[in-house]
């Protein structure tokens, strides 16, 4: 059995203060168990090397933290806060790890990782946690590419950090005290382990733009749509008038696959002023759709996944993309207000950069994958 301790500070400009609010909240005195480790999300605001070295002091165990423009846990919820969660048993490991700098050689590089953690372990892991940062070439497909390869496949949940405006400092990786620059990091669960998962894509109605060709692609740099270069295409389309990066993150796209499963990304920002970069490689020939996203579909999805939580779940760890936050338009602390104020297990929520997640194919058969403008959880029992 797993159990999970939430906390929160509010406190950015006073490290003893913030440092006093998790201690109480967590009680670790009295309910740590045998085997520990903890996740923080901070706002861009508790990007603070000092605060978050002395909060892993405190803590006394591995500790990984990545940033988010919002997270809940519960109780608290809001932008200027700093959340944490502690996994802690007697019967379940865990067993973190860090990566190399994370250059052309990705794959050798992530493989290594994954290897030389689960090298520590005595017994076969059942669950990978992984937490990189936004980048324009390694994107989140690719990582979770080289990582099925190397896992055969292994449950993977996790999620990539974001903050806006982008600052590459505050998306880096703490790790057991330090702030790292293009890294993954990722913890591996061992031993006894009852888990269960829950994925919401854009639904399939709201992909208004159908049967678009990807007549030219390079990777996830999507050149051509219906042979007419991507930025022209989606312009004359009507989906944007400038060329304003930002805009793209309010259109998803679906890329449909041959069994008619769908994956649900999102367009990250523009190349050579013509080309759009993508959250995940798109092969030339493949078949996508554009849409929409709106408040509705955001909250409607988020009381979906909060009814798939068990009810004696012992935690829960919940990632929405950052997309859905803007669909959300004013009302910003929609979906972390009322997880907040309503589930009774320990949870913790934050929004993502992208979404790793075991999902359910029609077939029943479960697969990793990795998506935008989703909300996915991962339930603990």
């Amino acid at each position: 059995m797993i159990r999970t301790l939430t906390a929160y500070t509010k406190e950015p400009d006073n490290i003893s203060a913030a440092i006093s609010d998790i201690e109480a909240r967590l009680n670790l005195k009295n309910k740590r168990l045998k085997n520990s480790f903890a996740i923080i999300f901070h706002h861009r605001y508790f990007h603070n090397q000092e605060l978050l070295r002395a909060l892993h002091k405190a803590l006394k165990m591995d500790t990984i933290g990545i940033s988010s423009v919002m997270s809940a846990v519960n109780g608290g919820y809001g932008e200027m806060i700093l959340t944490v969660m502690v996994f802690t048993s007697d019967d379940a490991e865990f067993f973190s790890g860090l990566s190399e700098p994370l250059f052309s050689n990705f794959d050798i590089i992530l493989s290594a990782l994954y290897r030389s953690t689960a090298a520590k372990t005595s017994t076969p892991p059942r669950l990978m946690l992984v937490f990189s940062q936004p980048s324009y070439t390694l994107c989140g497909g690719k990582i979770l590419d080289s990582f099925d390869e190397t896992t055969a496949g292994l449950d993977t949940f996790g999620t990539i950090s974001v903050t806006y405006p982008y600052d590459e400092g505050v998306c880096s990786i703490f790790y057991n005290g330090i702030f790292y620059a293009s890294r993954v990091a990722i913890v591996l669960f061992c031993g006894s382990l009852d888990v269960s998962f829950s994925a919401w894509q854009v639904p399939a109605e709201r992909f208004a733009i159908k049967d678009i060709l990807v007549t030219k692609s390079r990777n996830n740099i999507l050149e051509e749509f219906n042979g007419i270069p991507a930025l022209t295409f989606l312009k004359e389309m009507g989906l944007i008038e400038s060329d304003e990066g930002l805009a793209l993150l309010s259109i998803p796209i679906s890329v449909h696959r041959p069994s008619g499963e769908y994956r649900t990304l999102v367009m990250q920002g523009i190349a050579d002023k013509r080309k759009i970069i993508c959250h995940a490689d798109v092969p030339a020939g493949s078949v996508i759709s554009m849409g929409s996203v709106n408040h509705e579909d955001v909250i409607a999805s988020m009381k979906r996944l909060e009814k798939e939580i068990p009810k004696d779940a012992s935690g829960a760890l919940i990632f929405s993309c950052y997309v859905r936050s803007l669909a959300l338009g004013l009302d910003t602390e929609a979906e972390a207000a009322h997880l907040a104020e309503n589930i009774k297990s320990p949870f913790l929520f934050a929004y993502s950069g992208g979404e790793f997640s075991p999902v359910n194919e029609h077939t029943g058969r479960r697969v990793n994958a990795f998506l935008n403008a989703s909300i996915v959880g991962c339930f603990f029992k």
